[in-house]
């Protein structure tokens, strides 16, 4: 039990922008236990749905209230995440060049993915307005978890690093427990569930082929971009076939 806790401290401190103080250890615990990170998505997903519920209601910030969320989303989590994204779309256009991945500069596939992500990011927080906005971002922090765990699972590391950490210890029991998260919303949705689950792990099986076909495998980058990627489709298709 006190790994258990270790780990939720460790996740907290890697997802979050929470002053929380953890070692060498609780990121230890954390890979041992990587079934926590959906819970540590619960906390993100809540503490965003809340301040969205909250803005929402005020009529000044009815024009800029997606762009409101989307600060307050990085605000709270750090950049670790989308910068992965960015990454690999650099490695993707560097044509399975890793140094090009490592690379601190930004490329051209960095700059197109960020603008395509956060003005579809944009569009869709605009489309789900109305509707149970706690609940909606609990779910797709949830899914943007899991797919991180489902790309952990599947895939092999590429090289040593934080992202070798998780991919080379996760279980079949995190696999597992990380799934029981979801059993609440096939209670509150039904079948529908499924339909916002589908494109998720769709999209982690096509960036595992993209992956394995240009670099041999995936790295923490490739989790973070799992993680940007995940939580997106949730809140388009969410959007698009409201519950």
């Amino acid at each position: 039990m006190n790994d258990i806790f270790k780990a939720v401290i460790g996740g907290i401190a890697l997802f979050t922008r929470f002053p929380v103080k953890t070692d060498k250890e609780g990121f230890h615990a954390l890979a041992e236990n990587i079934f926590v990170f959906p819970l540590i998505g619960v906390l993100i997903g809540f503490l965003v749905g809340m301040f969205s519920t909250f803005i929402s209601q005020i009529t000044l910030l009815e024009g800029i209230y997606p762009l409101a969320v989307i600060f307050f989303l990085y605000i709270l989590t750090g950049l670790i995440h989308i910068d992965g994204l960015a990454d690999l779309f650099d490695g993707l256009m560097a044509h399975g060049n890793i140094d090009a991945m490592k690379d601190t500069n930004i490329g051209i596939g960095a700059l197109f993915s960020l603008i395509f992500y956060l003005l579809a990011l944009y569009v869709s927080i605009e489309n789900i307005i109305g509707l149970n906005l706690v609940v909606i971002f609990i779910f797709a922090e949830i899914l943007a978890k899991i797919s991180m765990v489902n790309l952990a699972s599947l895939g092999r590391s590429i090289h040593e690093g934080m992202g070798s950490l998780f991919i080379d210890r996760i279980s079949y029991r995190d696999i597992f427990l990380s799934y029981l998260f979801i059993l609440p919303f096939l209670y509150l949705w039904g079948v529908k569930t499924l339909i916002y689950i589908a494109p998720v792990i769709l999209a982690d099986l096509v960036i595992l082929l993209i992956c394995n076909k240009n670099f041999g495998g995936i790295n923490g980058d490739v989790l973070g971009a799992g993680n940007e990627i995940g939580r997106l489709l949730v809140l388009m298709v969410i959007g698009c076939i409201p519950f």
